[in-house]
């Protein structure tokens, strides 16, 4: 379409040199019929035109939408090693405006790129056709574009890729310093952080100077190049035309050709800058696309039944710091194990390999006889429910959040999983009950709330596996004992394992794993790891006094 668009809009210039031939020539007769054509060829080129820019914007819009659901779909593929690394601000800045920089580099930019290719080479073979040597010499400075571009497009490229790594800093800064606003308050560090984020900007506002004064000297330097073929036109083809080699109809129709090229010409400094853009944009969108999960799996099922879980010589490393150090335990099928340590011991991270959001070596972990390594991902998670001492919540309802992984149910498994979570007594002060919205994170409700409403989500799937890393641990003793009591008949019926910093809440399971310093150091009930007098029984005895170590769990 962009061809023929430019083939249909010689028409008017050679329409026009033949009228000013006719003109001279007193044969008027023809003027009105060449006119008839001159408005037929305006109508069909805009027709063309505006056909061709909705095919392309509307496939430019196309690609933003396929590029983005890409991008979020290979990012929902990486593990947590990559989030570590990457700050949420920069992620947001990168699906966005990035792939919007492309978006306009696929449309706009792609759009008047080939536009300006077919307009070189429909106009240049017409103006061939008129004089070859006047064409020569009047776009001899048009060669001189090919080192502008060159000289100006490794600048724009640089100074490009630099601005959108500023707006991914400037974006990170906001994210957090929005999320951390009750800190910021509660420390009066307003004043820290209005500093931090205009200086940010500052830098950012820096670097889209230094862009723009870039792009603002190569228009004009593109342009100066389009004056002086026109003055070499002038002069040349004036000659030319006395000299007889070309009619003054020619001459015309050349000039109005001529004309033509300079939007083209102008146009391609800011195409230029456009595509440098969209190549550091794209830089940037290839490291998260390049960026791969180091989670083993494979394409084996997971057995539905409760089975043993495994670990043999599970090490970990993360950051280059060794976390656990030759992880080897059994849990039987249908148990309720409890791993205790001090803070920092690797408790919960020994907790999050088996739920394989870290990465375990092949032949460390088992389900029964079967390498987890070599089963999907999305298989195992299915089977298990975790429950984390961080409790994340979406800003939606409490119903919406304890359903999430829910694949079938109603609202009797939500209120259900609810009141083994101990959240039932809560429900009534809420303003709409499990309806309620509970704002960003679950601002809006206190922490052990928020917990319940984690461990209720990892209820009401009715796991094989159940993993309880310190979830309770924002709520009284008391409260948390209750929910323990009302878990008893869930421990019976799948495998659970429980983090816990009270000793209290894991007497009665079994085996209880002691771990220090990311290794397990003792195992056992509650009664033989007292006797040991080893890490167990000094932790049992910083909770408890002498005196008062009756007091009895009920898990």
């Amino acid at each position: 379409m962009l061809l023929a668009t430019n083939i249909l809009a010689l028409g008017f210039p050679i329409l026009l040199g033949k009228i000013i031939d006719v003109i001279k020539g007193d044969a008027v007769g023809e003027i009105t019929t060449l006119a008839l054509f001159m408005i037929g060829f305006a109508v069909a080129t805009a027709s063309v035109r505006i056909a061709s820019r909705l095919l392309i914007f509307n496939s430019a819009r196309d690609a933003e939408f396929d590029l983005r659901n890409d991008l979020l779909e290979h990012l929902l593929t990486l593990d947590q090693a990559y989030y570590s690394k990457s700050r949420l601000g920069d992620t947001l800045s990168r699906v966005t405006n990035d792939v919007q920089t492309i978006r306009a580099l696929w449309g706009v930019g792609y759009l008047n790129l080939l536009n300006t290719l077919f307009t070189f080479v429909t106009k240049i073979a017409f103006l061939l056709s008129i004089s070859p040597m006047l064409t020569l010499i009047a776009l001899l400075p048009y060669s001189t574009m090919i080192g502008v571009g060159k000289l100006f497009g490794k600048f724009i490229y640089k100074s490009s890729k630099q601005v959108q790594v500023d707006l991914g800093t400037l974006s990170a800064a906001i994210q957090e310093h929005i999320a951390g606003i009750e800190v910021a308050k509660t420390y009066t560090l307003e004043e820290v952080m209005h500093q931090e984020v205009s200086d940010l900007s500052e830098t950012l506002l820096g670097s889209n100077m230094k862009l723009v004064r870039i792009r603002g000297l190569l228009v004009p330097v593109l342009s100066a190049i389009s004056s002086m073929s026109a003055v070499i036109l002038l002069w040349w083809g004036g000659k030319a035309h006395i000299n007889g080699e070309i009619s003054l109809g020619e001459f015309t129709a050349f000039s109005a050709v001529l004309v033509q090229l300079v939007w083209p010409t102008l146009a391609l400094g800011w195409m230029l800058s456009l595509i440098q853009r969209g190549k550091a944009a794209w830089s940037r969108l290839t490291e998260i696309f390049d960026a791969s999960s180091s989670l083993l799996e494979g394409d084996r099922p997971v057995d539905s039944k409760s089975q043993d879980v495994h670990l043999k010589n599970l090490s970990l490393t993360l950051g280059g710091e060794q976390i656990l150090k030759n992880i080897s335990l059994t849990i039987p099928a249908g148990t309720t194990a409890a791993i205790v340590g001090k803070t920092g011991c690797g408790k919960t991270s020994l907790l999050q390999c088996i739920a394989r959001v870290h990465p375990v070596d092949s032949g460390a972990l088992f389900y029964g006889d079967t390498d987890l390594t070599t089963t999907s991902l999305s298989a195992w998670r299915t089977q298990i429910g975790y429950s984390p001492q961080d409790a994340f919540l979406f800003s939606r309802s409490i119903a919406d959040n304890v359903s999430v992984g829910l694949r079938a149910g109603d609202a009797s498994s939500i209120t259900n999983a609810l009141a083994q979570a101990g959240l039932s007594g809560d429900l009534d002060a809420f303003p709409e009950g499990i309806d309620t919205i509970v704002g960003e994170r679950g601002i809006t409700l206190s922490g052990g709330q928020r917990q319940r409403v984690a461990l209720a989500r990892a209820l009401v799937t009715k796991p094989q596996l159940l993993l309880l890393d310190d979830s309770l641990s924002a709520v009284d003793a008391e409260t948390e004992q209750t929910i323990l009591k009302n878990l008893e008949k869930e421990f019976e019926s799948c495998t659970s394992i429980i983090v816990s910093h009270r000793v209290a809440a894991i007497k009665r399971c079994n085996p209880i794993f002691v771990m220090s310093a990311g290794e397990i150091v003792e195992t056992g009930t509650h009664e033989a790891l007292l006797e040991l007098e080893g890490e167990y029984a000094s932790i049992y005895q910083s909770q408890f006094d002498p005196d008062e170590i009756t007091g009895e769990s009920h898990v």
